[in-house]
């Protein structure tokens, strides 16, 4: 047996407009350069959709401002984190598996990197972009939060 082709009407509402599709080949083409901008939306909010407050992730700290040196870092495996300290009190928190396979990012060698020791990927310390490959994409961010000299894994609020 075959099967049948058949079609269904649709019924358009009163503010359903229906177009041949000669009509569709000659509607405007979306700009590229107002991609993604919705008419209306709020200006000079930099940074409000990623936003948001962040509030400690536990009562338990991974580690204390003074077990991170100044430009270098230090793996928290069990948590998968890694801490740097870009500059004498900045602190940035990274997730620790390497984006080239997995493995965990655990040598500081040199000033100002993060290395995979799996297959030599390096990574910058105030960025997570990548210095020298097979890694290609930038270690993510994790968020932290550093408190009476300790240091807190966070979330959003």
């Amino acid at each position: 047996m075959g099967l049948a082709a058949f079609t269904v009407p649709m019924a358009l509402s009163s503010n359903a407009v229906a177009t041949t599709e000669a009509e569709t080949a000659t509607l405007p083409k979306p700009d590229p350069k107002k991609k993604g901008k919705k008419k209306g939306a709020a200006k000079g909010k930099k940074g409000a959709a990623k936003g948001g407050k962040l509030v400690k992730d536990g009562d338990t700290p991974i580690a204390s401002t003074e077990d991170i040196p100044v430009n270098s870092g230090a793996l928290f495996e069990a948590d998968e984190y890694i801490i740097t300290q870009p500059k004498a009190g900045q602190f940035l928190g990274y997730d620790s598996l390497c984006t080239h396979e997995g493995c965990p990012v655990d040598a500081f060698d040199t000033p100002g990197e993060m290395n995979c020791s799996c297959h030599g990927a390096k990574f910058d310390i105030k960025s997570g972009k990548v210095l020298d490959g097979p890694a290609k994409k930038p270690l993510p961010k994790k968020p932290i939060i550093v408190e009476g000299g300790q240091i807190y894994k966070a979330k959003k609020a």
